[in-house]
């Protein structure tokens, strides 16, 4: 088959056309393979071609799900899983996010905890509980626990005063 047309859409996509079909496909793709007008593939490169594209999509997905919001491992697992992503893929997925940084637990717990103590009525144990439930290893909520600055006491009084005056 022979590239006859490379249209430039939106986001790093391409429209690449063959004599009998098109691919969606992505820069990175058009790249690595160098592909370019009027190149010859053969079945095994548009094999290649087509499964990278497919790679390439799930893992825009997740990184846009990822940045709208600080997540963690567990969380982006959870939805790679959802799409249907084979085991494989979704570890390199996420080994290719927390090298960028995408997803970092350390930081995930530091806002989740902070959150949680400025934005609801949950305590220390109620909040070390949903960590560990999101798979979270021990030792990082123990570390970030301990260097909080919420004084527990103050939003104990806050709470108390707040039961009175509605009594």
């Amino acid at each position: 088959m022979k590239i006859i047309k490379i249209v430039k859409l939106k986001n790093g996509l391409y429209n690449l056309e063959l004599n009998k079909l098109t691919i969606k496909t992505f820069d990175e793709i058009i790249i690595k393979y160098n592909l370019l007008y009027k190149k010859e593939i053969d079945d095994d490169l548009l094999l290649k071609i087509m499964n990278d594209s497919k790679y390439y999509d799930i893992y825009n997905k997740a990184l846009n799900y990822a940045v709208k919001r600080v997540r963690c491992e567990n969380d982006i697992y959870y939805y790679l899983s959802n799409l249907e992503v084979k085991n494989s893929d979704i570890k390199s997925i996420i080994d290719k996010l927390k090298k960028i940084n995408i997803i970092n637990d350390k930081l995930y717990v530091r806002c989740y905890i902070n959150d949680k103590l400025k934005l609801s009525k949950d305590g220390i144990n109620k909040i070390k509980i949903d960590l560990l439930n999101k798979n979270i290893n021990i030792d990082i909520i123990n570390e970030e626990i301990k260097n909080i600055d919420i004084d527990i006491n103050e939003k104990l009084k806050k709470l108390i005063i707040k039961k009175i005056n509605s009594n």
